[in-house]
């Protein structure tokens, strides 16, 4: 988990050099998903390849990732946890 100057937390993303490393955990392997110049563009990295590996019960960074991608029919989301300063919050849809 990265903390950037504000005191957002990224999960997934992790500082390399100058830049910021998404990898998502895909069973015990980590899967690197790329390199990025800020940390806001890799946790979006991380995002859609955790909704594409894990669907509705992906762990995301920013809840509007979910509305972005084709992945999901959100008619059968019945709910989505959202990681945000150290807690999963469970937003509900109806």
């Amino acid at each position: 988990m990265y903390v950037d100057h504000s005191g957002q937390r990224f999960i997934g993303v992790h500082k390399y050099g100058k830049a910021y490393r998404a990898r998502v955990m895909r069973g015990r392997k980590a899967e690197h998903v790329g390199t990025f110049s800020t940390a806001q563009d890799a946790a979006r990295a991380y995002d859609k390849r955790a909704i594409e590996l894990n669907g509705q019960f992906a762990v995301v960074n920013f809840v509007d990732s979910l509305f972005e991608l084709p992945v999901i029919d959100l008619q059968h989301v019945k709910a989505v946890r959202l990681f945000h300063a150290g807690k999963s919050v469970l937003e509900a849809f109806r």
